[in-house]
């Protein structure tokens, strides 16, 4: 087991994408996203 480091991964090898992450690969920015995610809190997949 690894303790302490962190080993990145790419994209398409994760369930989600934190929000530097999702802003990068979609090419919006993160106070768009978090203002998009803020006004969605209800909705649900």
């Amino acid at each position: 087991m690894m303790v302490g480091k962190y080993i990145p991964l790419s994209w398409w090898e994760k369930y989600t994408l934190i929000m530097e992450e999702a802003s990068l690969y979609f090419g919006i920015g993160e106070k768009t996203l978090r203002r998009f995610v803020k006004e969605h809190q209800k909705e649900s997949i």
